[in-house]
């Protein structure tokens, strides 16, 4: 039997509250997303913020390892699947 598990993957607030309108410009540059997307998503913390290459562009401005970026949290499902 498998255990099944649900990973969950959010910026840390730190790293949040560290982006400000330089960083921002910078992601534009890195993502060639919108700046005004991207401040939309921070505001709503959208899922988008732990996409892969959000995430390298974020590693690359802060010179930080991904994993210094993130929050991992893993929650184990009530049901267990069978194999």
């Amino acid at each position: 039997m498998i255990q099944a598990q649900t990973i969950s993957v959010t910026l840390k607030e730190e790293i949040i509250e560290r982006i400000d309108d330089t960083v921002f410009a910078h992601l534009h540059f890195k993502t060639s997303e919108n700046t005004s997307t991207l401040k939309k998503w921070i505001r709503y913390k959208k899922d988008k913020l732990t996409h892969y290459s959000f995430l390298i562009a974020l590693s690359e401005i802060f010179n930080l390892p991904i994993k210094n970026l993130v929050e991992r949290q893993r929650s184990k499902c009530e049901g267990i699947v069978k194999t």
